[in-house]
């Protein structure tokens, strides 16, 4: 039964991956491989302690777990790197957004306060120039 469930979980993993391999086919790639994967130690868990014991680990459950950590932790560290991008462009955005909304009120005499206040300094009668 455990198999059963297991293995919907990483199908629906697997659809994860497929849906963005159009945005990130690496990435994709190893989504649908890890699935693959977890769907095979589902059905043959043996397989999973066999290479637990090659490598020195007990069990194969403890194997998956440092395993299921490891990824995870991986993920994490390439979300905090893609946020850090994602932080240093808005900051970059917003600065060129503000740069020309002043170049843009700069060149409408409207909001020109210097021309504002030359204009009410000349004596009435002239204008300024």
């Amino acid at each position: 039964m455990i198999s059963v469930v297991l293995s919907l979980l990483m199908l629906g993993v697997f659809l994860v991956g497929m849906v963005a391999r159009k945005r990130s086919p690496p990435v994709a790639v190893g989504i649908m491989s890890v699935a693959l994967v977890g769907i095979w130690f589902a059905w043959r868990p043996d397989d999973l302690t066999s290479i637990a014991h090659w490598m020195g680990v007990g069990r194969g459950t403890d194997l998956g777990l440092y395993l299921a950590i490891s990824l995870c932790l991986l993920t994490i560290a390439a979300l905090l790197v893609q946020l850090r991008h994602l932080q240093v462009r808005f900051t970059q955005l917003a600065r060129e957004v503000a740069l020309m909304q002043a170049r843009s009120a700069a060149a409408r005499p409207e909001f020109n306060v210097q021309a504002q206040r030359s204009a009410s300094d000349s004596p009435p009668g002239k204008s300024a120039q």
